[in-house]
């Protein structure tokens, strides 16, 4: 007497998914928010477009000494063409996506990936112990073919690497989220991707992750391998290694500016944050789109990379010095000045006779 009687619950079935967590109720709700989604994603992409416009006029006729030559008038060009390209080859289809988001964002197994590369490259670059690199020397092309091997050994290293670490992130999601949505759906399914400037599918998106990453990590590779040659020593080229991924890491969490932020390692492999947006940078006056910045970059850095390992690794003797790190520095550095002092006396030799 004199209580308050409680208002029923309203249960809702579960006939579909058998959990209480997803019942009917809830998974409607889901259908008519996936329904709804290709009505607001074009709605705000057509707002980019609308807006470059608008901004194309203004820099125009608002500013005085601004023309059609400028790069603020470049990149609002450049994203009215890309979002309205995006508009026409984009097609979303009803289906709550799942799994695939949390996969490109997940960004922390990029760092484990260049530790596994550098550790690899140096390990297998800083193979020969004491004067066994000598050995190397006595049969014709020994050590360019060596050098080739070795060059072939890094870029299995680099595919193992990262096919393992993204098989295993693959498979963690898996389990946590339930499964992964269709392939062939656009990424726009995706909230936090209604603003890349690219028209692509889930399964493109994922290629092109992978495919930069890739570039990426042979760029690492490729550059670790001609550190460890010029070092040569195991510790010395590591720290180097771990100080210069370090600094592009810091760059990319606080960089003041998205070209300092993004064109770095870090950034290339971080491809979901890069491509969150429309991003472009000024090279000569032209205003450059990241991706394909990056991409070229990427490739350039691991050709001349390759080129230069080879070199050195055919001229230089590789013989491996187990010192402690301090000497190992004071050494190293005491050769280099020795051996630009002896090329500048004898340059200075040779212009005297």
């Amino acid at each position: 007497k004199g209580q308050i009687p409680e208002e029923p619950q309203l249960i809702y079935p579960c006939n579909y998914s058998g959990k209480e967590d997803l019942n009917d109720d809830v998974l409607l709700r889901r259908l008519f928010d996936c329904v709804a989604r290709e009505d607001e994603y074009r709605s705000e992409v057509e707002q980019y477009v609308n807006q470059a416009k608008i901004n194309k006029d203004e820099l125009l006729y608002s500013y005085g000494g601004l023309d059609k030559s400028s790069f603020a008038y470049q990149k609002q060009a450049l994203i009215e063409h890309g979002y309205t390209q995006v508009l026409e080859q984009t097609q979303l289809f009803p289906e709550a996506g799942n799994g695939w988001n949390q996969l490109f964002a997940y960004d922390a197994v990029n760092i484990w990936m260049l530790l596994a590369v550098i550790a690899g490259t140096i390990t297998l670059v800083l193979s020969e112990q004491g004067n066994a690199s000598m050995i190397l020397r006595c049969s014709k092309k020994g050590r360019f073919h060596t050098a080739f091997a070795k060059s072939m050994a890094l870029l299995s290293w680099v595919f193992i690497v990262l096919f393992l670490f993204t098989a295993t992130t693959m498979l963690a999601i898996l389990f946590k989220s339930g499964g992964y949505s269709s392939l062939t759906n656009s990424i726009a399914i995706f909230e936090e991707y209604t603003a890349i400037p690219i028209a692509l599918t889930v399964g493109e998106f994922l290629g092109l992750t992978l495919a930069v990453r890739f570039l990426a990590l042979c760029a690492v590779s490729v550059v670790c391998a001609c550190v460890c040659i010029w070092l040569r020593s195991i510790s010395l080229s590591f720290a180097t290694m771990i100080t210069a991924i370090g600094i592009q890491y810091v760059m990319f969490l606080f960089g003041q500016t998205e070209s300092i932020q993004y064109l770095n390692i870090v950034g290339a492999m971080s491809l979901s944050s890069t491509l969150s947006t429309f991003r472009c940078a000024s090279l000569f006056g032209y205003a450059i789109e990241f991706l394909p910045l990056l991409l070229f970059c990427g490739l350039a850095v691991a050709i001349i990379g390759s080129i230069t390992f080879q070199y050195l690794f055919c001229n230089i003797r590789l013989s491996i010095s187990r010192r402690g790190l301090l000497t190992q520095v004071k050494l190293t550095l005491v050769t280099q000045i020795e051996l630009f002092q002896s090329k500048f006396t004898i340059n200075l030799t040779v212009k005297r006779s």
